[in-house]
């Protein structure tokens, strides 16, 4: 088995420290995902949003905001998304499994939080729009025909509707017969017993896996609701207060990031606003 950070390149991350951006470039080229003949198309893993046209690009790539998705409608993009107090409760033991060699070349990043309040506040305060910021920035693009935007929640609940909705978006013909299996290696107990390939291995260095190597570092529970009850009520306050910010002038997302459920459509307020894909591949 191959590690998932070989096989699913990462264009933004950086193997160490002062890593120029032409010796990124190389590494990544050198990438399993990359050059590996038998793959019929590149899968790619990327946090950085909808590009930014309203400044310049260098201004863009300060704030992650450099994907022109509606230029090049040949490039599909899934966006996964999540209810935010589940976000917080998963972030909160997911920064403190990184192992601490890992931490300590990186300055101290990601922190370890001595408690939940420091965790709620990383993500409210000191990195505002974390998640709250990723979502909305996709969000006006989840009707675009090169874009499938997916719920968390839709994948626990009807994992197979899901992967079809996949399979038919980078229009894959997947046999009957092969969907026991793909679906047995999404799921939590094959992940569990091979989280090695999961725990993001920095490739070319020796440095090894970024994340402890304790079961449940990288594949932990996997459920919903782990954040329910666990913000206090000044806590709350502050957390409906950014959902206004950020979801509340993006249409149905604000009750859609709930749950997930069907996707709602572009609503009157949006149309006049949102530019038509350039039919350019």
């Amino acid at each position: 088995l191959k590690h998932n950070s070989h096989t699913t390149p990462w264009p933004e991350f950086k193997f160490y420290p002062g890593q120029t951006p032409e010796q990124a470039y190389e590494a990544f080229t050198k990438l399993d995902g990359c050059v590996n003949p038998e793959y019929p198309f590149r899968v790619m893993k990327s946090h950085y949003k909808p590009l930014d046209e309203k400044c310049s690009y260098a201004e863009a790539l300060k704030k992650q905001h450099i994907i022109p998705v509606r230029k090049h409608t040949g490039v599909k993009y899934i966006v996964c998304m999540r209810e935010g107090k589940d976000v917080l409760a998963s972030f909160y033991p997911f920064f403190a499994a990184h192992r601490q060699e890992f931490k300590d070349m990186w300055g101290g990043f990601p922190p370890t939080f001595p408690n939940w309040d420091a965790n709620f506040n990383f993500f409210t305060k000191e990195q505002k729009g974390f998640y709250h910021g990723y979502a909305a920035a996709w969000w006006p693009y989840r009707n675009d025909p090169n874009v499938l935007v997916l719920h968390y929640n839709d994948l626990k609940r009807d994992l197979k509707t899901q992967l079809v909705r996949i399979a038919n978006f980078i229009e894959v013909q997947v046999p009957e017969a092969a969907w026991p299996k793909i679906e047995e290696k999404v799921g939590l107990p094959w992940m569990k017993a091979h989280e090695h390939i999961f725990k993001y291995d920095v490739p070319f260095t020796g440095f090894g896996n970024v994340m402890k190597d304790d079961e449940g570092s990288m594949i932990r529970s996997g459920g919903v609701g782990d954040g329910k009850d666990k913000l206090s009520p000044e806590q709350e306050k502050i957390w409906e207060q950014l959902n206004e910010e950020f979801f509340g002038p993006q249409p149905g997302l604000k009750d859609w990031i709930l749950t997930g459920g069907p996707i709602p459509p572009v609503a009157p307020s949006e149309a006049g606003s949102m530019k038509q894909p350039l039919l350019q591949k």
